[in-house]
């Protein structure tokens, strides 16, 4: 049986099942190494934009040594999460990004595929 989802039916589906989250040590590790792997780059001047951010583990990381940092996620439950934990967040498709030219000066995606 073939089963035809519609597009924000497909998404739901999968972030449902999606076992990355800040609850999971995995999930932490992994962004854990990201982070370390922005440190060169990070600063008080400097804005980072997490595109797929989920719940927003990896802004509450990057809160400490970025100017300024929000998430892009399209899952609305996830970016509640991130919101619950104060982080600025937007809700979009990263094939669509909502941004000016030379507006952020790192961007964070991984984790998202």
């Amino acid at each position: 049986m073939i089963h035809v989802f519609l597009y924000d039916e497909y998404i739901d589906s999968q972030l449902r099942r999606s076992s990355w989250s800040r609850g999971s040590p995995q999930s932490r590790y992994g962004l854990e190494v990201a982070f370390e792997v922005m440190l060169p780059w990070l600063g008080p001047e400097v804005v980072v934009a997490a595109i797929g951010c989920g719940d927003g583990y990896i802004l509450d990381l990057l809160r400490e040594k970025a100017g300024f940092a929000f998430g892009l996620d399209y899952h609305f439950g996830k970016l509640n999460c991130a919101l619950e934990h104060g982080n600025a967040v937007v809700q979009g498709d990263f094939h669509y990004l909502p941004l000016r030219g030379s507006s952020v000066n790192v961007i964070h995606c991984s984790h998202v595929l």
